[in-house]
């Protein structure tokens, strides 16, 4: 009798492990596909930032112009030594200089608008785009300064990662 309970038992128990674990298998696989389900019905919308309303506020938004400067700012001006240090040019702009790479700081950054720039019968303006990239090239006509921008576009925003400020 002792004999038979125990098999009893033993019997019960490996039923039910090997019952619960293809339940579990089944509500695992069931999940799984649910979870595959719901993923695929809740579409994640990236915004995509128009680059010409973006550029607009760049230029009218000294804030906004910051926030989108990827500082210490790669670039480049007629009007720097080649040490490692930091200075200023003769109009009072900040930049740094390490391995004779030219850099703006965040710190004395001037802001740039767009209200001198717009004015066609001064500046020509050129602009060329790439896959996640637009450059945009500013020449006088008066003084033969040339301000060139490199915008890129990162996670769906835009950013200014290269400036240069040159006398030609």
């Amino acid at each position: 009798m002792k004999k038979g309970i125990n098999n009893l038992i033993l019997a019960t128990l490996i039923f039910g492990f090997f019952t619960n674990c293809h339940q579990k298998g089944n509500r695992n696989s069931n999940f799984n596909k649910d979870n595959k389900f719901a993923f695929t019905e809740k579409k994640r919308i990236v915004y995509v930032e128009k680059f010409d309303d973006f550029l607009a506020h760049f230029f009218c938004d000294s804030i906004f112009q910051i926030s989108r400067i990827d500082f210490p700012l790669r670039g480049m001006s007629t009007e720097f030594v080649f040490n490692e240090e930091e200075a200023r040019d003769s109009v009072g702009n900040s930049f740094f200089i390490k391995d004779r790479k030219f850099y703006w700081t965040k710190m004395n950054w001037t802001v740039i608008q767009s209200a001198n720039l717009n004015n066609i019968e001064d500046y020509s303006f050129f602009k060329k785009k790439g896959d996640n990239y637009y450059e945009i090239t500013y020449r006088s006509k008066l003084d033969d300064i040339v301000l060139f921008f490199r915008f890129q576009s990162v996670s769906g925003h835009w950013y200014l990662t290269y400036y240069s400020f040159e006398w030609n």
